[in-house]
């Protein structure tokens, strides 16, 4: 299990008794405008805290993971697109740089 969420309540937006999102598994997130789809998201990123219940990863409290090393493993990707200045290649190699890994030379992305 990848996620799990019991009793989470958000700013009156999430009511979530209880969810289990797998690792092997695709899950889409549908609904309204303000249904909380990217609420969710972010709690699951550590972006926000929920207001009560637990949320883990991987059979760990979540509030246990530094953010920053967090988002290293689970990735949150925006339905805009997002780049800096510079190339595309430029922006991929930060993306590297940014996960610790090593910048790729003569990259054939």
């Amino acid at each position: 299990m990848m996620f799990r969420l019991e009793n989470i309540r958000y700013k009156g937006i999430l009511h979530i008794d209880e969810l289990e999102i797998s690792a092997c598994v695709v899950t889409c997130l549908t609904g309204e405008s303000g249904a909380g789809k990217t609420s969710l998201l972010r709690l699951l990123n550590r972006m926000d805290d929920p207001d009560s219940g637990s949320i883990y990863y991987q059979d760990q409290l979540l509030d246990k993971f530094n953010p920053i090393e967090l988002r290293r493993k689970v990735t949150m990707l925006s339905q805009t697109s997002f780049t800096l200045p510079g190339t595309i290649e430029e922006n991929l190699q930060l993306g590297l740089e940014l996960t610790e890994r090593k910048k790729r030379k003569n990259p054939n992305w």
